[in-house]
């Protein structure tokens, strides 16, 4: 079998063959910012003679824990941070069979709290997703501090910026890996979620973005005045434990410095702090007036790309389980989180524990808010469906947080992955092929999935047959008695006063 080579502007890259789809990993496609300015705007990379080997993803970014251990053998150890992987079944497909046809793509955005993530992780592995019949780019971004933290004299909102280069190189380089510049759907899970939302929203995004795909968006974003106030105070407190400035030592050394300082600051600034520092580290999106104009939600309202939300009913199950409270968090604590969310728990069901009262408010206020919002910000006539997830596999810990990754990218057997499904079976991976069947129909303009109208989505669970049903929303009714009105409008954005 020959070796698959493509011609891009940022050079020539070979490739592997898996299976029906080739791979080409590590290409750059923008400058290291460490060469062009950390904290300033990508510089698209440009260097069309360049020989690339894209056997291996590229590096893996500074960043910081998020209860995860990972090790990625199989990557590149340089500075060519800003990279993507492309997924092609350009041959030997059913769906796909005549290669002169381009496919529609999908680009993905990883998740990771903002601090934490890398598409050389297995469970981004999309070669089972690209063989439904698209291709897929998933892409690298700076974090925490290089992606997020507000600089004076720098942009802010680096990582958008980041987002966006990536897109428009996949909009100069699609025919070079069969993919249809015009069908671009722009994809992303929790963090990568609120990103691509960002974007795909935004006047940068106009004539690149066809559709969106939003997986568990967070309900977090934070003004221009809060994220200052963040700088000034991180910094003042790196000074005066480091004898320097943050944004003056390397991104390693500012990402474990700002794991040790973060935790302290959060708790010292009350209920504003808590709320945008759920991560352990207060770094987020900006409501900057340039880059982020204004909330994404509400521009999602007057958007009219075609979109699918998905989350999943037990979304911060796996926070708690990362923290090891999932079985045993104390009515103090859980008295605590519930305060943090605003949520009135006389809204939850009276046979609830204070944990599982702590656990829903959390799950809604940060996750369910987000996506009905989004749901109900549009009529149905904007092709807006809404699909969520209710499975419980055997063994684990129910439908929580990012196990729509597992089933989408069928890693079932990798990191996350082997928590959702600690005793994997066979409906467990039917089900992902089902999952990734239909999120791919819907990249193609020809989704099986019912509109958002009447309030109802496209439930997908393990304890009914079939597996995927239509469905009034099963969580709107809690949300609406624990919130009432306080969380309408899609307005998330955090400011000084919490």
């Amino acid at each position: 079998m020959s070796v698959p080579v493509i011609h891009t502007s940022s050079g020539i890259v070979t490739g592997l063959t898996e299976g029906c789809v080739e791979v080409f990993r590590g290409i750059p496609y923008a400058c290291s910012p460490l060469e062009t300015g950390r904290f300033d705007a990508p510089v698209p990379f440009d260097s069309p003679e360049l020989q690339i080997d894209g056997s291996r993803s590229g590096t893996v970014l500074p960043q910081i824990s998020i209860g995860i251990d990972r090790d990625y053998p199989q990557v590149k150890d340089d500075d060519e941070w800003l990279t993507l992987n492309v997924f092609s079944p350009r041959t030997g497909n059913a769906v796909n069979e005549d290669d002169s046809v381009p496919l529609p793509i999908i680009v993905w955005v990883h998740g990771g709290s903002f601090i934490s993530g890398t598409p050389a992780s297995p469970s981004y592995d999309a070669v089972e997703l690209a063989s439904q019949g698209a291709v897929v780019v998933t892409i690298t971004y700076r974090l925490g501090v290089d992606g997020f933290l507000h600089i004076p004299g720098h942009p802010d909102n680096r990582a958008v910026l980041d987002v966006v280069a990536a897109l428009r190189w996949v909009q100069r380089n699609a025919a070079s890996f069969g993919g249809d510049p015009a069908r671009l759907t722009l994809a992303g899970q929790s963090a990568g979620a609120l990103l691509a939302l960002i974007v795909g929203v935004s006047d940068m995004a106009k004539g690149l973005v066809e559709r969106l795909i939003l997986q568990s968006p967070p309900a977090l974003l934070t003004s221009l005045e809060l994220a200052a106030d963040v700088f000034e105070q991180l910094d003042a407190a790196h000074r005066e434990k480091y004898g320097t400035g943050i944004t003056e030592v390397g991104p390693h050394e500012a990402a474990k410095h700002v794991a040790e300082i973060g935790p302290d600051l959060i708790a010292a600034n009350g209920l504003g702090w808590k709320r945008i520092g759920v991560g352990g580290v207060p770094l987020l999106p900006v409501i900057d007036g340039e880059i982020v104009r204004e909330s994404p939600f509400l521009a999602f309202a007057e958007s009219r790309l075609p979109a699918l939300i998905s989350h999943t009913t037990g979304e911060y199950r796996l926070f708690l389980h990362l923290a090891g409270a999932l079985e045993s968090m104390s009515a103090e604590a859980a008295q605590g989180l519930t305060f943090l969310t605003g949520a009135n728990s006389a809204g939850y069901p009276g046979s609830f524990s204070a944990p599982q009262v702590a656990e829903s408010a959390m799950t809604d206020r940060f996750f369910t808010a987000a996506a009905v919002d989004l749901l109900r910000a549009r009529p149905a006539s904007r092709q807006t469906y809404g699909v969520v997830f209710d499975s419980a596999p055997a063994k684990g810990i129910g439908a929580a947080h990012a196990i729509d990754v597992s089933y989408l990218f069928g890693g079932i057997d990798v990191e996350l992955g082997q928590v959702m499904f600690p005793k994997p079976n066979v409906t467990d991976r039917e089900i992902g092929s089902l999952v990734r069947r239909h999120f791919v129909g819907f990249v193609h303009g020809v989704p099986e999935l019912v509109r958002w109208e009447d309030e109802t989505v496209t439930l997908i669970a393990d304890h009914h047959n079939p597996w995927m049903i239509d469905a009034r929303h099963p969580l709107l009714d809690r949300y609406d008695a624990a919130f009432n009105t306080n969380l309408r409008g899609g307005d998330w954005i955090v400011t000084t006063t919490g």
